[in-house]
């Protein structure tokens, strides 16, 4: 991806770090084999990037030179599903898009209001179309359930999508309410393990999540966001077994005191989770290859 061109309208360029992390966005990660951990270079989709980056260092810079350039080298040829808050949505990215001479040509539709502004919004031909979560599940059934119409997926703070019990994150993955794949007669396939095998979410080609707080609440946050962007192939397909593998149960029973290991049955101190030792260390390690941090 060649920097020139990429200038705000007074005439400054792009800073490198911010050209390195539109980059790595653009080029997304090869597709690594959940069993082997080898990388599939041959299929066009990839996994997506998690841009953990500082206020004011240019978070929709990145993502809309990345938008940018998946169009002018033919990435993509559908559109890009773009979901944040509603403020940001209205606020931030068509206003700067406007500010910089290699995105101003982007158009933007804004999917709001009464359920027929939202219907024309859709229809209106347009690059990217911006949404706020809380309007996904409509967005969902409008489309029958099918987020084909869509090449490029990015979602403009990351920690709305912490909690995989959200409607907004089971609504983008159809995690946990998948229904299983089935065979030319109608059965549904099994593993080796007798489980039904559910339909794998929607690739994406492109994806990314940007955010200044990656977890607010600590590394058990972390899952969903990256779920999203490799379905569960660097920190486990399902939460249940992240959170077991890395976590422990735990209570506070005075100021700074927690009791550790607590029995199901203790149902009197509501259990809280705490990080193993060494856990935040291996979690670093799995999602490095598709982690860009930038701070201050």
């Amino acid at each position: 991806m060649q920097s020139p061109g990429y200038k705000i309208s007074t005439g400054d360029p792009m800073r490198p770090y911010q050209i390195r992390a539109a980059h790595k966005v653009f080029a997304g990660q090869p597709l690594r084999d959940m069993k082997t951990g080898l990388y599939q270079t041959t299929m066009l989709e990839r996994d997506g990037i998690a841009v953990h980056i500082d206020m004011g260092l240019g978070k929709t810079i990145v993502g809309l030179t990345a938008i940018a350039d998946w169009y002018r080298f033919g990435i993509i040829k559908k559109p890009v599903l773009l979901i944040a808050p509603i403020k940001v949505c209205e606020a931030v990215w068509r206003q700067e898009s406007k500010d910089w001479t290699h995105t101003k040509h982007l158009k933007f539709s804004l999917v709001r209001g009464s359920v027929k502004d939202r219907a024309f919004a859709l229809s209106r031909p347009a690059d990217v179309y911006l949404i706020n979560r809380e309007m996904l599940k409509w967005l969902f059934q409008y489309l029958r359930m099918d987020w084909s119409c869509f090449d490029a997926l990015i979602i403009d703070e990351s920690s709305m999508f912490k909690d995989n019990r959200a409607q907004c994150f089971r609504v983008l993955t159809n995690y946990g309410t998948r229904k299983g794949l089935e065979d030319a007669n109608g059965k549904a396939i099994r593993d080796e393990h007798g489980h039904v095998v559910p339909v794998p979410p929607h690739r994406f080609k492109r994806s990314a999540v940007l955010t200044g707080t990656p977890s607010p609440n600590g590394h058990l946050n972390l899952w969903s966001p990256f779920y999203i962007i490799d379905h569960g192939a660097r920190l486990h397909k399902k939460f249940d077994t992240y959170r077991n593998r890395y976590f422990h149960k735990t209570a506070e029973v005075a100021d700074h005191i927690h009791k550790y290991e607590i029995n199901d049955e203790e149902a009197d101190i509501r259990p809280e989770w705490q990080a193993r030792d060494g856990a935040p260390e291996r979690i670093h390690e799995m999602i490095a290859d598709i982690t860009i941090e930038l701070n201050a």
